[in-house]
């Protein structure tokens, strides 16, 4: 079991697409050669991701691999495409640059997507919930929302640059460059719930078992931090410092985050805490951006140009 990517320090362990070193599953590449991958969504058949320079693209494979013919272009445009998310039918995403937020079916839409919203001040995370897309204003100051099947584009909340959204059955969460991290119902929100502010530079947030868990953007002191999302009395707990921490995902294996530096990493505590340090996932990793992960596999975009992966540990 230290060298048998099937069975890799335990039984039934499986590398997928990684070799197996003295018993610990390594890091692969998924994809490489791509512009510069950025945004990144996975559901139960493929990984998706963006490319955040002009021309750019949303690209998918699926979870077994690429395969000799390499991923596939779902949508494309002139200029960069940011951050996206998807559902069931369809893949949502912002062009921070353009101002715009379009929408493709997962079965691509020969370079036509439908636009959601034209005219936004860089526009950046997207999410989905309650029959409608939601998209950070992050130029501004707004949360705008529409339904997906079209109509009236709606103010939801307002704080000072909003980064990154993620919804549940009932509410969307976000971050902003102000240090705020809010709560709001999908519906109608006359008055956000403030879980935290003073934060430094929070950039990524998700959701866990009744708790928000986020991303303090800071070099070199930077920190992963998590509240409930019925509140904390503003005071978040400190999970860990970390340098430069940006995409971040929670199930109850425990957190996993990238730490976005030139030679930056992956990393890994238990949802108990990180005790004497965060476990090494990854190592040189240039620039790590978004991560995402599924049952058994974390990913991650890469600056020079790969979309990343391991199994979990």
């Amino acid at each position: 079991m230290a060298s048998d990517p099937r069975n890799c320090g335990r039984i039934a362990h499986d590398c997928g697409g990684g070799a197996c070193s003295a018993g610990i599953c390594q890091p692969f590449s998924y994809t490489t050669g791509e512009p510069l991958p950025w945004g990144l969504a996975v559901d139960a058949t493929n990984v998706y991701w963006t490319n955040d320079l002009a021309p750019g693209s949303v690209r998918a494979c699926p979870l077994a691999g690429c395969g000799a013919n390499g991923p596939v272009t779902l949508a494309s445009d002139s200029t960069a495409i940011t951050r996206m998310a998807v559902d069931s039918s369809s893949v949502y995403f912002t062009l921070f640059d353009l101002g715009t937020v379009e929408m493709c079916p997962l079965a691509g839409c020969s370079g036509t997507p439908t636009t959601v919203t034209i005219g936004d001040f860089q526009p950046m995370g997207v999410a989905i919930g309650g029959g409608n897309i939601y998209w950070a204003v992050s130029g501004g100051t707004e949360i705008h929302g529409r339904a997906i099947a079209g109509g009236t584009i709606f103010t939801l909340a307002n704080t000072s640059g909003p980064r990154t959204l993620v919804t549940d059955s009932t509410s969307i969460s976000y971050v902003s460059a102000g240090g705020e991290v809010g709560r709001c119902p999908l519906d109608v929100c006359l008055s956000p719930q403030i879980l935290a502010s003073g934060q430094a530079s929070p950039y990524f947030i998700t959701l866990y078992n009744g708790d928000a868990y986020w991303s303090n953007n800071m070099s070199p002191n930077g920190s992963i931090a998590k509240c409930a999302v019925t509140g904390c009395g503003g005071n978040p707990t400190l999970i860990t410092p970390s340098d430069f921490p940006l995409g971040i995902a929670v199930d109850a294996t425990g957190i996993y985050w990238v730490a976005g530096t030139s030679s930056g990493f992956v990393l890994h505590c238990p949802l108990s805490g990180c005790g004497a340090g965060p476990a090494v996932l990854a190592t040189r990793q240039n620039q790590p951006f978004s991560l995402v992960m599924d049952l058994t596999t974390v990913y991650w975009t890469d600056a020079g140009g790969s979309v990343n992966a391991v199994a979990k540990p």
